[in-house]
């Protein structure tokens, strides 16, 4: 009864551990691994278990700016079960990351952008056992190409963080609730100030929103639509470079 009482106060509970195997994850790319269930130190009856995957974005109110975790997706993983005290589990991870992924591995002097998955198992009539596990997730090959040509251009990545909203542009809405913006700086003095640029998954394309802040001017917005089909970086290159100059 004692270690029943403990367990429902977390103490020799059940524990839960999350092991990605997948090692290049990319939004949209696949992301597998397993969830490691173990059993404390009474049987214990799991209500559920959900492996969610989550961002932190900036907010902006009338009483200033915050940030808070965002849920991009979610996936239910198992329905209720009984895990008995000492045993171990593990239950396969097998999805794809939603194309909205922000991207975490950037060459960035200021990368505000974190992404992670959290997975919490319910227990009936205890305190729930969660894990927490931040993602490394690359760039996909048509967004490395961009980052590369805007380097190309003269250009410096100096920032990244992700908002909370919804970009709208020419070919539809964004989805996720969130978007990541990149801002880059070009070096020196002059006209330009800095340059936005956030990416919009479509099929067989990735679309950019960029936009572009001039000293005296204000913003101006500019869309642009990558095919992944004979991607380069010199093909997006051309693209960009009539922007700007």
């Amino acid at each position: 009864m004692f270690r029943s009482l403990l367990a429902a106060a977390g103490f020799g509970g059940a524990q839960v551990d999350t092991r990605i195997t997948t090692t290049a994850l990319v939004p949209g790319g696949p992301l597998a691994g397993a969830v490691v269930l173990k059993g404390g130190a009474v049987d214990q009856t799991v209500e559920g278990l959900q492996l969610a995957l989550c961002t932190e974005v900036e907010v902006e109110s009338d009483n200033g700016e915050y940030t808070t975790g965002h849920v991009l997706a979610h996936w239910p993983l198992n329905e209720r079960f009984v895990l008995r005290a000492g045993e171990t589990m593990s239950i396969p991870v097998s999805t794809v990351l939603p194309g909205e992924t922000p991207v975490t591995a950037l060459p960035c002097r200021d990368n505000r952008t974190r992404v992670w998955l959290e997975t919490r198992l319910a227990i009936a009539s205890a305190v729930d056992a969660s894990d927490r596990d931040p993602l490394a997730v690359g760039p996909t090959e048509a967004m490395q190409c961009v980052i590369t040509a805007m380097g190309r251009l003269g250009f410096t990545l100096a920032r990244a963080d992700v908002e909370a909203g919804y970009l709208n542009t020419p070919v539809g809405r964004s989805q996720s609730g969130c978007y990541q913006e990149l801002e880059f700086r070009l070096a020196g003095v002059g006209g330009l100030a800095e340059v936005e640029i956030s990416f919009l998954p479509g099929t067989g394309v990735t679309h950019v929103l960029v936009e572009i802040d001039r000293r005296f001017r204000g913003d101006s917005y500019r869309f642009v639509s990558i095919a992944h089909a004979g991607l380069s970086v010199d093909a997006v290159q051309r693209q960009l470079a009539p922007l700007f100059y």
